[in-house]
């Protein structure tokens, strides 16, 4: 059975060339954060197929509200895409927000260019909702898109 390290999900987030180094960045501080802190809010759940890690999702609840979550990072291997990986650790998450709390907002933040399309529709094909947008947040043409959901 493989072992999840950091390393373990930083080489799937590589693997998908979805993120640029700077994001592969983030990942790692939130990864070494989660491996190295107690106190972290952020949760980690994992998808194997044939005891090999799959995908995995961060998430954590939002800071100064009583019922909202955030996702930070969906991420599923290359190979796995498109075989409803990323649907199941989403109700993963779900029902583990949902044993916490009886009712929660869950929001998603993505990038509005067109390499990101994909992952904008995996989030409305799951129920996801678009609620606000940022025009050039990230760059010139590169909105801040915000969806959510109510579980």
């Amino acid at each position: 059975m493989e072992e999840a390290t950091a390393e373990t999900y930083i080489s799937i987030a590589e693997c998908t060339g979805a993120f640029t180094p700077a994001e592969i960045e983030v990942l790692r501080e939130v990864l070494d954060d989660w491996y190295h802190n107690t106190d972290t809010t952020y949760m980690l759940l994992d998808e194997k197929v044939d005891h090999t890690i799959a995908g995995f999702v961060i998430f954590g609840r939002s800071p100064m509200t009583e019922f909202s979550w955030d996702i930070y990072w969906l991420v599923v291997n290359k190979p796995s895409q498109g075989r409803g990986i990323g649907k199941t650790l989403l109700r993963k998450v779900y029902e583990f927000i949902t044993h916490t709390d009886r009712r929660a907002t869950i929001r998603v933040e993505t990038a509005g260019k067109e390499g990101y399309a994909h992952t904008r529709n995996f989030y409305r094909s799951a129920g996801f909702t678009e609620v606000g947008r940022i025009p050039d947040f990230y760059s010139q043409g590169d909105d801040l898109v915000i969806l959510h959901r109510v579980v």
